[in-house]
């Protein structure tokens, strides 16, 4: 990157002195900067290879101060995309719902934490919405039972059998 590329890439760039993130106030799309360098190409990344060095091959960068926007190349790590995903999913404490991830609340759904909390919801409301939209059917299915076996008894009673 040359020096007048170096200088309109600093220009979109708003230092915040508390986490010490470099913002990136240029354009955004799916929540990272972008910045043309010949080609349209990820801020972040552009950071890291003129700070730090080229990107390896299959290794993500990772923000480890877990703002997208940051291009502070501090905060940047060439990591695969495995242990990218790993830490990600660290940060997630709770679930869609609010219910924190607990070792009590938690259990493994092919390799995915689920909520407990949410599971035993879901099977409540699924086993009364069954016995509701059944219900009725097999409620008339046992009232026939009944009379069946009412009419068997009355005949039985008629002819002397019972």
């Amino acid at each position: 990157m040359t020096a007048a590329q170096c200088e309109r890439f600093m220009s979109f760039v708003s230092p915040e002195p508390m986490s010490g993130c470099w913002l990136w106030v240029g354009g955004v799309t799916t929540k990272y900067g972008i910045f043309r360098l010949g080609k349209q190409r990820k801020a972040h990344r552009v950071s890291y290879e003129h700070f730090v060095g080229p990107i390896a091959a299959g290794l993500d960068i990772d923000h480890r101060c877990r703002v997208k926007t940051c291009v502070n190349p501090v905060h940047l790590e060439a990591v695969s995309e495995r242990e990218n995903v790993r830490r990600w999913a660290a940060t997630i404490t709770h679930c869609p719902l609010g219910h924190e991830y607990t070792p009590e609340n938690t259990y493994l759904d092919e390799g995915r934490r689920r909520c407990l909390i949410c599971r035993r919801g879901y099977q409540r409301h699924y086993s009364r919405e069954r016995w509701r939209s059944g219900g009725e059917e097999y409620r008339a299915k046992r009232r026939r039972w009944n009379q069946d076996s009412y009419r068997r008894c009355a005949q039985r009673a008629q002819t002397g059998m019972a």
